[in-house]
């Protein structure tokens, strides 16, 4: 970040994009050994840390900018401009930039928690399926033989009253749920309620 901004920086004031790289990069890793965020919060800019951190950058900039100059047989003076701008000028980029990535990086992160999530609630489903194919069938012939309708929950099929399954007891195959006499199945919550 701190080469583009030194680079930016040369550009704009009509200097060596190169040198500004340069001085640039070297500002942003001396910075960074200091212990200074090259990428400062949107909140954070007018504070008087970041204000502090600016006026940092923008002098170890100046001071990284005309040594790197001179090393290079440039002015020292005009090293100096072109660091002190790229320091400066990456600053405000690094910010800006921090600024509309951070809520993309969020959103991404939410989506694809969010799709795992389905992923191994369908493969949870997938791998049980047999087993609620079993439940089905159980839970269908008590239908047939005078049981409750079942109830759809988020949790599974219910299948309350089964003149199959013995009183006040249940059984579970897969994502099916098949309940004897006196359970009786709460529809909004799928949770079985005694009678």
């Amino acid at each position: 970040m701190g080469a583009a901004g030194g680079a930016l920086g040369a550009i704009a004031t009509g200097g060596n994009p190169a040198m500004g790289a340069i001085s640039g990069g070297l500002t942003a890793g001396i910075m960074a050994g200091m212990g200074f965020s090259p990428m400062a919060s949107v909140q954070d800019v007018f504070t008087q840390q970041a204000l502090k951190q600016l006026v940092i950058s923008t002098a170890v900039g100046a001071m990284v900018g005309g040594v790197t100059a001179e090393m290079f047989g440039g002015d020292f003076g005009q090293g100096a401009a072109y660091g002190a701008a790229s320091s400066a000028a990456g600053f405000v980029v690094a910010t800006t930039l921090k600024q509309f990535l951070e809520p993309v990086a969020d959103f991404i992160a939410q989506k694809a928690a969010f799709a795992v999530d389905i992923a191994i609630n369908v493969a949870v489903k997938v791998w049980n399926s047999p087993n609620t194919a079993i439940g089905l069938v159980y839970g269908f012939a008590g239908v047939l033989l005078g049981g409750d309708w079942p109830v759809l929950a988020t949790d599974g099929i219910h299948f309350p009253n089964s003149p199959l399954q013995p009183a006040d007891t249940a059984v579970a195959f897969g994502n099916v749920a098949v309940y004897g006499k006196g359970k009786m199945i709460d529809p909004s919550t799928g949770k079985p309620i005694d009678t």
